[in-house]
């Protein structure tokens, strides 16, 4: 499994560091995110970054991805992207109590890149 690379890993680590569940870009609204731990494990630590969209009266996800923060390596594993706008749910690594699993390692790239350039943007706006 890969893990995101320095860059994007230390903007996590920033947006962790700052103890606030919503952190918002006033300058760039798509760039305002919510962190919340979404599970625990005696292994790993699960991260949901979200963007939510309004539509309506619905909050959609758009985009939404977990992160997998292993506690043996210290190293962060995109395994999960999910877009209500677009319909898309899927997990690349399946997590569980006793560790991880790849699922779809080429799917799993596609998550490590698509969570890389999507913080790389986050930490230019917003940490600087």
């Amino acid at each position: 499994m890969k893990s995101l690379d320095r860059r994007a890993a230390e903007t996590l680590r920033a947006l962790v560091a700052l103890e606030k569940t919503d952190i918002e870009s006033p300058d760039d609204p798509s760039l305002s995110v919510r962190i919340e731990i979404a599970g625990r494990t005696e292994h790993y630590a699960l991260l949901a970054l979200t963007h939510y969209e309004a539509i309506g009266r619905r909050r959609l996800r758009a985009p939404e991805m977990l992160i997998a923060y292993r506690y043996a390596t210290r190293r962060f594993i995109p395994i999960h992207y999910r877009n209500d706008l677009l319909e898309i749910d899927v997990y690349s690594v399946i997590p569980s109590a006793d560790g991880l699993r790849m699922r779809d390692a080429a799917l799993q790239a596609v998550h490590r890149r698509t969570a890389n350039r999507w913080l790389h943007r986050i930490g230019k706006r917003l940490i600087g």
